[in-house]
């Protein structure tokens, strides 16, 4: 197996940042307070994002083994952007 760079690592990590402080920011306030409750797909996609949140945390340390969320985040992203 070939070496990554250590540029690349930095910009994984410096990814995983950003997907933890921008949903971080975003899902975790609501998460956890909030009035009412929510309808079903609320309440999952808010739960689907605060796990991302987690794992982005997660790639920070394990950068290569934590790829796939990136590849997650493309593709639910994509798919999202494509149909709405």
């Amino acid at each position: 197996m070939t070496e990554v760079s250590t540029f690349r690592r930095y910009l994984l990590r410096a990814t995983y940042l950003l997907i933890l402080v921008g949903l971080g920011l975003e899902i975790w306030p609501g998460l956890i307070h909030h009035e009412k409750p929510w309808s079903l797909w609320h309440g999952v996609g808010a739960s689907l994002l605060a796990a991302v949140t987690i794992l982005a945390a997660m790639g920070i340390r394990y950068p290569l083994r934590m790829l796939p969320l990136l590849l997650f985040e493309l593709v639910w992203k994509s798919i999202w952007l494509a149909t709405i």
